[in-house]
């Protein structure tokens, strides 16, 4: 897990935000995974997981940038998995690797679409403590003040 604080050059406003997952992984799976197959996150995704009941959901949160409008959030991964070895019963929870999204045994199948209020396709920042955010407040340039975690 990785935590950032970013300051807006000019009119000062602060915003801090965490990547990753902390100890909490397996309830946060859990709870990730029952919001996605009760459609919290779209259709497409809960038809996937009704489907396919094996696959593995990534819960991880990763910064979004907006190349449209420049709007920005954290929000889980949510992309899906299934497992290599052909097994077709779910695993309580599966861990990804922070910093490339992947899981032991398992292969992408469905990456998530993250989607702006602009109606801009969302691209994951691979490096979120060098990003310049731009400040909900003012429209300003934020620049990062802190770093804390495994990114740095």
């Amino acid at each position: 897990m990785s935590g950032f604080r970013f300051v807006c050059g000019d009119c000062g406003k602060i915003e801090g935000f965490m990547t990753g997952m902390d100890f909490s992984y397996r309830r946060t799976y859990r709870a990730t995974r029952q919001k996605a197959e009760a459609g919290a996150f779209g259709k497409k995704l809960s038809a996937f997981l009704s489907d396919h009941p094996e696959a593995a959901l990534n819960p991880e949160n990763r910064l979004y940038l907006c190349p449209s409008c420049g709007a920005w959030r954290v929000e889980p991964d949510l992309s899906a998995y299934l497992p290599l070895d052909g097994r077709t019963e779910p695993e309580p929870f599966v861990l990804f690797e922070e910093d490339t999204g992947e899981a032991d045994g398992y292969r992408s199948v469905l990456l998530y679409e993250h989607r702006c209020t602009c109606g801009g396709r969302m691209e994951p920042s691979a490096r979120p403590g060098e990003e310049k955010l731009r400040c909900r407040s003012c429209g300003g340039t934020m620049e990062i003040d802190v770093e804390m975690g495994s990114e740095q």
